[in-house]
C-alpha cells in the first residue's frame, strides 16, 4: 500500500523525509529518543552504568543510520551522522 501514489500522499507529513523504502525509520527515531529519555530511569543512582547504556544507544543509532541511509536528502544523511558522531564524541 505504500508504493501507492495516493497513499502516499495522505500520509506525506509522516514520511515525506525519507526515502520510499524507509518510511518506517521514523519508528526507530522515537525508540532512541524513548530510550535516551529513560536512561536515567533505568539506572538512577551509577553515572557509569548511564554513560555505558547512552553511548550504547547513540552508538546502534549511529551504525544503523550509517547502514540505511534513511533520508531521501544526501545532506540530511551526512548531517545526522555528524550530530550522532559529535554527541559520541563529546560524551566520551
Amino acid at each position: 500500500k505504500i508504493t501507492e501514489a495516493g497513499y502516499r500522499t495522505r500520509i506525506r507529513f509522516l514520511i515525506f523525509k525519507f526515502r520510499v523504502d524507509t518510511w518506517w525509520f521514523g519508528l526507530p527515531l522515537l525508540l532512541r529518543s524513548l530510550l535516551l529519555a529513560f536512561v536515567p530511569v533505568f539506572e538512577s543512582s551509577d553515572g557509569h552504568i548511564q554513560f555505558f547504556m547512552t553511548s550504547a544507544i547513540l552508538t546502534l543509532g549511529l551504525a544503523l543510520h550509517l547502514v540505511m541511509q534513511p533520508y531521501s536528502d544526501r545532506y540530511a544523511n551526512c548531517l545526522e551522522a555528524l550530530e550522532l558522531s559529535f554527541l559520541i564524541i563529546i560524551l566520551t
